[in-house]
């Protein structure tokens, strides 16, 4: 699919670019079928995914930013583990294992 610069970056396949404000800066935003689902239920992002002695979390970019919210100040419970921005999908990944936990718990 075709990209559009949007500032500084190229928006993602889900998101096109759009002035937030009228008059104000542009930023890419998701498209509405894409969000949909996160919008419905109040989330950001896919549920944690679990694996025998790892796990991630995934947030989607462009609703943390429709909500204002810098995906760079975000942390898990150890402020040193930061999320990875993908920078052609936009989605904000962050990783923990039975090594780095990150200060998550674990329940079954």
């Amino acid at each position: 699919p075709p990209q559009v610069f949007c500032q500084d970056r190229s928006c993602s396949a889900h998101e096109f670019c759009a002035e937030k404000t009228v008059g104000g800066e542009h930023s890419c935003l998701c498209r509405a079928i894409f969000a949909s689902p996160y919008r419905l239920t109040g989330t950001f992002g896919e549920p944690t995914v679990c694996d025998k002695n790892s796990g991630s979390v995934t947030l989607v970019g462009c609703l943390l930013e429709e909500k204002g919210v810098d995906f760079s100040s975000l942390h898990l419970n150890n402020q040193t583990c930061t999320g990875q921005m993908n920078e052609q999908t936009h989605m904000l990944t962050f990783n923990f294992n039975s090594s780095n936990t990150c200060g998550t718990v674990a329940t079954v």
